[in-house]
């Protein structure tokens, strides 16, 4: 079936800012970012209610630094979501002294089988693990800039506070967790879920 949402988990450096745009016209609503300032880390989403997609569809953050930016794109689709004011809860931090593991702060989903995101960067480390029970991905940089971004369909609705282990706390890091609505059945993953990492 066709997506009724498209969630976008940007991680990207705060000078070069964050901002999504598509090649088919669709509308984003930014979430609250959670950033440094300057080459400091920063996370944000961004989500389309009944995108438009299809073959060559081509996200990006349209601000500026090029290749310079060192973020990540990753890129989510769901069907069974709800359709009208469909974001439920998002909490989130930046943080200067990183312990190995981090979370972003708890939030409680208003209904079972809501679906729950997170998002890290971790700048001067290694690849963070994903959080237990989380589906995503992770990745480093050449210039050390690290990230990852995971999913998940919480059946019961519970306190929710990812733990992103394999941090650097010789660095800074930026992680944000938020969840969305779901309309009536379970929302259920739809086209899979996608990555893309800026170049280096």
């Amino acid at each position: 079936s066709s997506p009724s949402l498209v969630v976008v988990g940007l991680t990207y450096r705060q000078s070069q800012g964050a901002h999504i745009a598509d090649n088919r016209g669709n509308t984003w609503t930014q979430c609250t970012k959670y950033e440094g300032s300057g080459n400091q880390s920063g996370v944000v989403f961004y989500y389309c209610i009944n995108p438009t997609i299809g073959a060559g569809l081509t996200i990006c953050n349209t601000d500026g630094g090029g290749t310079s930016n060192f973020g990540g794109i990753s890129v989510f689709a769901f069907s069974g979501t709800a359709t009208s004011s469909p974001l439920d809860q998002q909490n989130g931090k930046f943080t200067a002294s990183v312990s190995a593991s981090e979370t972003p702060g708890s939030i409680t989903p208003t209904g079972n089988d809501y679906v729950v995101l997170t998002t890290c960067m971790n700048y001067n480390g290694s690849a963070p693990t994903i959080p237990s029970g989380y589906s995503g991905f992770n990745w480093t940089t050449a210039t050390a800039f690290a990230g990852g971004c995971g999913y998940k369909i919480q059946t019961t609705a519970a306190a929710e506070n990812p733990s992103w282990g394999n941090m650097n706390t010789g660095g800074n890091a930026a992680l944000n967790v938020i969840s969305f609505k779901v309309y009536t059945a379970p929302a259920a993953a739809t086209n899979g879920a996608f990555f893309f990492r800026m170049l280096d």
